[in-house]
């Protein structure tokens, strides 16, 4: 990932690759990318969903302390579970339907700001470890820089098409 990091990559670019990028560092089933807009967090990719079309772009209410996502944004900390078949959050087809059995979510963090969480899933219980929580965050934070990387580029270059578009508009004038 420390290679993306200094690639002109797209957001979707960015997404894609922290995601098979993290398979080889934490196995997993299904996973997720979810980043804060505004005042929802906000899945905005994923592997291993069987409908991820119409997972991408669902948000959750960053007021919702039932949400375990919410709770590692507000802590700032990771959460592990061997086992989350008994956690009502995880029911929901939004968070696996009852497949999902281990999870790690990992928070991903620029300065001191959380700007998402990465959501690492295993249909088996007792898979993850404290050692595979602690290469989930790590990661994390690798990715937390690689996606901010790519916003500060995409706004660069949004700025300078605009400037582009600007100036040719004054000298035809």
């Amino acid at each position: 990932l420390t290679q993306v990091l200094g690639e002109t990559l797209s957001i979707e670019d960015t997404f894609e690759t922290i995601l098979r990028e993290l398979q080889d560092v934490v196995p997993y089933d299904s996973c997720s990318i979810q980043v804060i807009q505004g005042d929802r967090l906000v899945i905005v990719s994923g592997h291993g969903f069987d409908d991820l079309g119409g997972m991408i772009g669902v948000g959750f209410d960053l007021d919702d302390e039932s949400n375990p996502g919410i709770q590692v944004v507000r802590s700032k900390r990771r959460l592990v579970f061997a086992d989350v078949a008994q956690h009502p959050h995880f029911a929901s087809r939004e968070h696996g339907g009852g497949r999902i059995r281990g999870w790690i979510c990992a928070p991903m963090i620029v300065g001191d700001r959380v700007i998402g969480i990465l959501s690492v899933d295993k249909f088996e219980p007792d898979f993850y470890t404290e050692e595979l929580a602690d290469l989930a965050t790590a990661f994390a934070a690798q990715a937390a820089m690689a996606i901010e990387n790519a916003r500060l580029l995409e706004t660069e270059r949004a700025a300078r098409e605009q400037a582009e578009t600007l100036r040719a508009a004054a000298e035809s004038l």
